[in-house]
């Protein structure tokens, strides 16, 4: 019985972690092999507490849905008060986030070709920021890493700023 099965595993993992801190990685995947035999692919979300190194929750993505309808489902089953959430850039989403803030926690939502108007605003605030006089400089912070990992040249910048009264709805 699933429910009687997610119910179990729900207090052994409360017991395991009484108290969840830390970052909860959200994502998604298909299963492998699913949909194989012609039928649709198994899609899932799942909650991983990485200082904890275990899954907290997984959720099927209904097969007419996607992940953005899923995630704040899955959300919905977890105490995330304290955490801070990760996720791709397919749920980088207002509801999403609006979710997550809901349960007390926050989030590091990346901004990418998927959302080109708050992308762009964002990159113009920042080329602002570090060209702005020092006297009026908003708090900016940027961090670059540069990998050789599965058989390319990764580099990532990550830009921080706590300054977002400019953006539109905050």
């Amino acid at each position: 019985d699933p429910k009687q099965f997610e119910s179990c595993f729900r207090r052994w993992v409360s017991h395991l972690i009484p108290n969840l801190s830390g970052t909860i990685a959200v994502d998604g995947k298909t299963v492998r092999g699913s949909g194989s035999g012609g039928e649709t692919a198994i899609h899932m979300v799942s909650a991983w507490a990485c200082e904890n190194r275990l899954v907290l929750g997984q959720l099927r993505v209904d097969e007419k849905s996607n992940e953005m309808k899923a995630v704040p489902q899955l959300l919905d089953l977890l105490d995330l008060s304290g955490c801070i959430v990760t996720l791709d850039a397919m749920s980088t989403h207002r509801e999403i986030a609006e979710a997550i803030h809901a349960h007390n926690a926050d989030y590091v939502l990346p901004l990418k070709e998927n959302q080109p108007t708050l992308r762009t605003a964002v990159a113009e605030y920042f080329d602002y920021a570090e060209q702005a006089d020092s006297r009026h400089r908003p708090a900016l912070h940027r961090a670059r890493t540069v990998d050789n990992a599965h058989g390319r040249l990764e580099v990532r910048e990550y830009f921080l700023t706590d300054a977002i009264d400019w953006l539109p709805g905050v």
